[in-house]
């Protein structure tokens, strides 16, 4: 924001007042060459006076809380008559900010909620791909963030708490098939994609975080899914563990202890692949398939980034700060529709993706016909 985003005045608040001072610190050594003034605040977003007081003014809100505090932060920047958007929400987060649609046009502002990685960047990635077709018929959607390197019993390290990652394996995946919604278990539909650069990949339907974009796209296309990337062996292995009942969370009882299985296996998960410190990278694909000039053709975006040593940032905080304040700033210039939507619906695709672009994050275009009819 302060380098790319036009802003004279940048406000970083946060529970812990020290972290706030930490956090503009780090901004304002990192973004020398900025003019905007870069500053602190403290603000509990459960207190409305708060979060009222900290938005007065603002022509922008972007939210890094925790999904949970969404709604609130959103109805703030409402009543201060700011836009919106957020690094993540979960689904009935979303669907509440969605519903304070007419009161946001009635403001004149625009509140879009999961403009992180996925949803969000991948959103505007499927949108411009859809755009380059003259008719679409499915769009494939691939993330992954990976350890540079397989690691540790699973291969796989994760910068999440291990209760947030098992959600995608335990949660139904929410897709389009035959232009209806569907829901599919997880770890199924497994497959292998090569990502130039980083290798052969295995991807596999998945939960957690269900994404609006198939209900969004379910009158336009007859599929949409999104699959998580893992290095090969990691699903299966998960897949093993949850069909044993290492994941349940029905109560046992070792020795007069009472826990469930799932709760050991995350205590014990959380020392092995919890949390990781190893550097790492970030893999979207997005591939679009239908006809162009008549002819069925296929559009793919690739996007890897990797763990930054300039300045220190994992690729995860990279692509999701990028995407998310990449909004926020086309939202502060007023490109963005008053309302609320996601962001599928909402990003000005063929300004949002340049911007991607201008902040550093390498997306390659590819375009092939095929053979068949799609």
């Amino acid at each position: 924001m302060a380098c790319f985003g036009d802003a004279a005045e940048i406000l970083l608040a946060d529970p812990d007042g020290a972290l706030a001072k930490e956090a503009a610190a780090r901004v304002t050594k990192l973004a020398k060459a900025s003019k905007a003034k870069i500053k602190a605040g403290t603000v509990n977003p459960e207190r409305k006076a708060d979060l009222a007081k900290a938005l007065k003014g603002r022509q922008a809100v972007l939210s890094a809380l925790p999904p949970a505090a969404g709604l609130a932060v959103a109805q703030a920047a409402l009543q201060a008559k700011a836009h919106y958007c957020d690094c993540g929400s979960n689904f009935e987060t979303a669907r509440a900010i969605l519903k304070l649609a007419p009161a946001a046009q009635k403001a004149r502002v625009s509140l879009i909620p999961d403009c992180g990685l996925a949803p969000g960047l991948s959103s505007g990635l499927a949108m411009s791909a859809m755009a380059r077709l003259d008719f679409v018929k499915e769009v494939r959607v691939y993330v992954g963030a990976l350890p540079q390197q397989p690691c540790g019993p699973m291969g796989h390290a994760t910068m999440y708490p291990v209760e947030t990652l098992l959600a995608l394996y335990l949660e139904p995946a929410v897709v389009l098939r035959r232009g209806k919604i569907a829901n599919l278990p997880s770890l199924t539909e497994s497959e292998l994609i090569d990502i130039p650069g980083v290798g052969k990949l295995e991807a596999c339907l998945t939960g957690g975080g269900k994404s609006t974009c198939p209900y969004s796209f379910e009158k336009r296309l007859a599929c949409y899914e999104h699959k998580t990337l893992r290095y090969p062996g990691h699903f299966e292995k998960m897949a093993a563990l949850r069909a044993m009942g290492f994941l349940g969370d029905t109560p046992l009882v070792f020795d007069g202890t009472r826990a469930t299985p799932r709760e050991l296996f995350v205590a014990l998960a959380e020392k092995s692949w919890g949390r990781t410190q190893e550097k790492d990278l970030v893999v979207v694909r997005v591939s679009a398939l239908g006809k162009n000039h008549g002819r069925a053709t296929e559009i793919d975006y690739d996007l890897v980034d990797r763990f930054d040593n300039a300045t220190g940032f994992s690729a995860l905080e990279r692509v999701t700060g990028i995407g998310a304040s990449a909004a926020s700033a086309l939202q502060a210039a007023s490109k963005m529709r008053p309302g609320a939507e996601p962001p599928e619906l909402a990003l000005p695709y063929g300004e949002y993706v340049p911007q991607l672009k201008r902040r550093g994050l390498r997306i390659a275009e590819s375009q092939r016909a095929l053979a068949a009819a799609a």
